[in-house]
């Protein structure tokens, strides 16, 4: 059995069908800014995409418009993630993942994602002197950030 979104070829002169594999993704944080834009995204390319948030109230109109759906409100009940996920995805996209409970609860997800993205904050660099973001000095940077400085530790 072959899982299908539609057929593609519409319009006027379309008379070959073409079968188009659905790919799925679920983005935690589907509501947020990264999130929404990354929903809009896969939308456009043909992905079914569920999206968790908060609140349902705030699901963007666009995305909706677009065919995302609202799955699962908290992100931090496993059970929701688990259902929301269902049996597998094609990916798994987390942008709020901050703590080390939050990849501790998405571990199980990831192991039925083809694969998983998460995005990363601006907090996770520090400075020659170990200050970040978040921390009480502000961080001082002398040139670019790249991913080879050392990272805080999990907090």
């Amino acid at each position: 059995m072959v899982k299908t979104c539609g057929s593609a070829g519409r319009g006027p002169r379309a008379r070959v069908h073409k079968i188009v594999l659905c790919t799925r993704a679920l983005i935690l944080g589907g509501t947020g800014l990264i999130g929404r834009a990354a929903a809009l995204r896969l939308l456009a390319a043909g992905w079914q995409v569920d999206l968790t948030g908060r609140n349902p109230a705030h699901m963007p109109s666009e995305l909706a418009a677009a065919g995302a759906r609202f799955v699962a409100p908290d992100r931090s009940d496993d059970s929701r993630l688990h259902a929301a996920l269902g049996g597998s995805t094609d990916l798994l996209v987390d942008c709020i993942c901050y703590t080390t409970f939050d990849a501790r609860l998405l571990l199980p997800l990831a192991r039925n994602a083809t694969s998983t993205v998460l995005i990363s904050s601006k907090a996770v660099y520090v400075d020659a002197d170990g200050n970040h973001s978040n921390s009480d000095a502000p961080p001082r940077y002398d040139g670019p950030v790249r991913e080879t400085p050392a990272h805080p530790a999990p907090r």
